[in-house]
Protein backbone atom coordinates (compact mmCIF):
# COMPACT_ATOMS: atom_id res chain seq x y z
CA UNK A 1 0.00 0.00 0.00
CA UNK A 2 2.82 2.42 0.73
CA UNK A 3 4.20 1.99 -2.78
CA UNK A 4 0.74 2.51 -4.23
CA UNK A 5 0.27 5.69 -2.23
CA UNK A 6 3.75 6.84 -3.25
CA UNK A 7 2.77 6.40 -6.91
CA UNK A 8 -0.35 8.52 -6.38
CA UNK A 9 1.62 11.25 -4.61
CA UNK A 10 4.22 11.14 -7.37
CA UNK A 11 1.49 11.60 -10.01
CA UNK A 12 0.06 14.55 -8.08
CA UNK A 13 3.49 16.16 -7.82
CA UNK A 14 4.10 15.66 -11.55
CA UNK A 15 0.75 17.29 -12.40
CA UNK A 16 1.71 20.43 -10.51
CA UNK A 17 -0.85 22.82 -9.17
CA UNK A 18 -1.82 23.96 -5.71
CA UNK A 19 -1.22 20.68 -3.89
CA UNK A 20 2.36 19.88 -4.91
CA UNK A 21 3.90 20.73 -1.52
CA UNK A 22 1.19 18.81 0.34
CA UNK A 23 1.52 15.77 -1.93
CA UNK A 24 5.31 15.88 -1.78
CA UNK A 25 5.25 15.96 2.02
CA UNK A 26 2.81 13.05 2.16
CA UNK A 27 4.91 11.13 -0.36
CA UNK A 28 7.84 11.53 2.04
CA UNK A 29 5.71 10.32 4.94
CA UNK A 30 4.67 7.22 3.00
CA UNK A 31 8.30 6.50 2.11
CA UNK A 32 9.29 6.95 5.74
CA UNK A 33 6.62 4.49 6.89
CA UNK A 34 7.70 2.02 4.22
CA UNK A 35 11.33 2.29 5.41
CA UNK A 36 10.23 1.26 8.91
CA UNK A 37 8.63 -1.89 7.50
CA UNK A 38 10.96 -2.99 4.73
CA UNK A 39 13.94 -1.89 2.72
CA UNK A 40 13.38 -4.18 -0.24
CA UNK A 41 13.39 -3.45 -3.97
CA UNK A 42 10.05 -1.62 -3.77
CA UNK A 43 11.44 0.66 -1.09
CA UNK A 44 14.62 1.33 -3.07
CA UNK A 45 12.58 2.15 -6.18
CA UNK A 46 10.34 4.53 -4.22
CA UNK A 47 13.37 6.16 -2.59
CA UNK A 48 15.09 6.77 -5.94
CA UNK A 49 11.94 8.33 -7.39
CA UNK A 50 11.48 10.54 -4.33
CA UNK A 51 15.11 11.72 -4.41
CA UNK A 52 14.78 12.49 -8.13
CA UNK A 53 11.58 14.45 -7.53
CA UNK A 54 13.19 16.25 -4.60
CA UNK A 55 16.02 17.40 -6.84
CA UNK A 56 13.56 18.72 -9.42
CA UNK A 57 11.41 20.74 -7.01
CA UNK A 58 12.71 24.10 -5.91
CA UNK A 59 12.60 24.44 -2.11
CA UNK A 60 11.31 20.90 -1.67
CA UNK A 61 10.92 19.96 2.01
CA UNK A 62 13.94 17.95 3.10
CA UNK A 63 13.27 16.79 6.64
CA UNK A 64 11.31 13.64 5.79
CA UNK A 65 14.02 12.61 3.37
CA UNK A 66 16.68 13.25 6.01
CA UNK A 67 14.75 11.04 8.44
CA UNK A 68 14.42 8.24 5.88
CA UNK A 69 18.17 8.24 5.34
CA UNK A 70 18.79 8.37 9.10
CA UNK A 71 16.43 5.45 9.58
CA UNK A 72 18.21 3.28 7.00
CA UNK A 73 21.66 4.22 8.33
CA UNK A 74 22.82 6.36 5.39
CA UNK A 75 24.56 9.01 7.47
CA UNK A 76 25.99 10.99 4.54
CA UNK A 77 22.61 11.58 2.92
CA UNK A 78 20.84 11.94 6.27
CA UNK A 79 23.12 14.83 7.22
CA UNK A 80 23.00 16.33 3.72
CA UNK A 81 19.20 16.59 3.75
CA UNK A 82 19.09 17.59 7.41
CA UNK A 83 21.42 20.47 6.54
CA UNK A 84 19.07 21.54 3.74
CA UNK A 85 16.14 21.39 6.12
CA UNK A 86 17.89 23.40 8.82
CA UNK A 87 18.87 26.09 6.32
CA UNK A 88 15.18 26.80 5.92
CA UNK A 89 14.36 26.92 9.64
CA UNK A 90 17.10 27.13 12.29
CA UNK A 91 14.58 26.89 15.14
CA UNK A 92 13.96 23.31 14.13
CA UNK A 93 16.94 22.00 16.13
CA UNK A 94 14.97 21.32 19.31
CA UNK A 95 12.65 19.03 17.38
CA UNK A 96 15.55 17.23 15.72
CA UNK A 97 17.08 16.48 19.11
CA UNK A 98 13.77 15.01 20.32
CA UNK A 99 13.10 13.02 17.15
CA UNK A 100 13.70 9.28 17.63
CA UNK A 101 15.08 9.01 14.10
CA UNK A 102 18.19 10.87 15.20
CA UNK A 103 18.84 9.04 18.49
CA UNK A 104 21.73 7.00 17.08
CA UNK A 105 23.38 10.21 15.88
CA UNK A 106 23.18 12.28 19.07
CA UNK A 107 26.80 11.58 20.02
CA UNK A 108 28.09 11.64 16.45
CA UNK A 109 30.65 14.40 15.88
CA UNK A 110 29.43 15.27 12.36
CA UNK A 111 25.82 15.44 13.53
CA UNK A 112 26.81 17.67 16.45
CA UNK A 113 28.90 19.90 14.17
CA UNK A 114 25.98 20.31 11.77
CA UNK A 115 23.58 21.30 14.52
CA UNK A 116 26.18 23.58 16.11
CA UNK A 117 26.46 25.53 12.86
CA UNK A 118 22.82 26.48 13.26
CA UNK A 119 23.10 27.25 16.96
CA UNK A 120 26.04 29.58 16.68
CA UNK A 121 28.56 26.93 17.71
CA UNK A 122 27.21 26.37 21.23
CA UNK A 123 27.70 22.88 22.60
CA UNK A 124 24.52 20.83 22.33
CA UNK A 125 23.28 19.10 25.43
CA UNK A 126 20.46 16.61 25.54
Amino acid sequence: LYCESAEKYKATVEQGGNYVAFAFNNWGNALYDLAKLSQDNDFNKCLKEYVAAHSAIKDAPSYNLACVFALIGDKTNALLYLDKSLKKNGMFIKNVLKDKDWQTYLDDAEFQALLNRYRGGARLWR
